[in-house]
């Protein structure tokens, strides 16, 4: 009677299957197929193409160091075509969103690195690295250097610049000029405040005794802000970008020039401005 109630019960497991009324979570014959491959896995999208482009031109630079030094006869990433990576367009403020941001940061230690920023367009690493001797305030340029700022093994370090074309003049108009002017001689007295204390690099944008800025902190604060004045969120690179810089920043130093030397209450270039009491950044973060 065993023998045959586990034939029955067998013969009916069988039909079940058959007909797709088993239980899967029970049905061993059913679960191990399903864990050998019927069953469907997520969707794993991978790397990014930008990924695998950066790694692609790794390997084939290797390969061709191999080559040179004769270790293979051809470069075997040279018959592998890379993925093309999509162009993102770049999101910008109008006019009136960057003079809101502006007119906000007018009080804040880093001012004249947000103005800098939004009428020459240049990059992060380069605003954490240029040196105050590359300003020639008196001609209205700027000399952009190699030296940069970035961030290598979670450290800030001297950078070389991204590329050949980082080493340019940059002109500069009469509104940022007369803000740097102020920055400079703000600098200049915080140093003769900290005196043998104060850590003097010659950089144009630093903490108030000297030390370097850590760039992610510039835009964690250019972030905080944004969100503070509810403006859209973009890229701090794209608040200076040619695209919009053309005419977005013109616009914005015009109507800052007027407010500056007009009715706003304004100190003169002449005259350097305490913006330190009021900055938004409590204290200084990691170097």
């Amino acid at each position: 009677m065993e023998g045959g109630s586990r034939g029955e019960s067998g013969d009916s497991a069988a039909e079940d299957r058959r007909q797709g009324r088993c239980d899967l979570r029970r049905c061993a014959p059913c679960g191990a197929a399903l864990r050998g491959g019927a069953d469907p896995k997520p969707y794993e999208p991978g790397l990014a193409p930008k990924t695998v482009t950066s790694v692609h031109i790794m390997l084939s630079s290797a390969m061709n160091v191999a080559v040179l030094w004769k270790y293979i006869s051809l470069n075997p990433i040279r018959s592998v075509k890379a993925p093309s990576v999509p162009r993102r367009n770049h999101s910008t403020w109008t006019p009136e969103q960057m003079m809101l941001f502006l007119e906000h940061v007018r009080h804040h230690r880093w001012y004249a690195l947000w103005v800098l920023e939004a009428s020459t367009g240049v990059r992060r690493s380069e605003l954490c690295g240029v040196e105050i001797a590359a300003f020639g305030l008196s001609k209205k340029v700027v000399r952009m250097a190699a030296t940069t700022r970035v961030i290598a093994a979670g450290k800030a370090v001297k950078g070389s610049g991204k590329s050949q074309k980082s080493r340019r003049l940059l002109a500069l108009d009469s509104f940022t000029t007369g803000v740097l002017t102020v920055h400079f001689q703000q600098l200049e007295k915080e140093k003769q405040d900290w005196g043998d204390a104060y850590q003097d690099h010659g950089l144009a944008f630093c903490w108030e005794d000297g030390r370097p800025i850590y760039p992610d902190t510039i835009t964690e604060e250019f972030n905080k802000i944004v969100d503070f004045l509810g403006l859209p969120k973009i890229r701090f690179h794209d608040s200076g970008t040619p695209t919009r810089r053309s005419h977005c920043a013109r616009v914005c130093t015009r109507r800052l020039s007027a407010l500056a030397w007009g009715t706003r209450p304004w100190r003169s270039p002449s005259t350097p401005t305490p913006r330190t009491s009021r900055t938004l950044i409590a204290t200084p973060p990691r170097q």
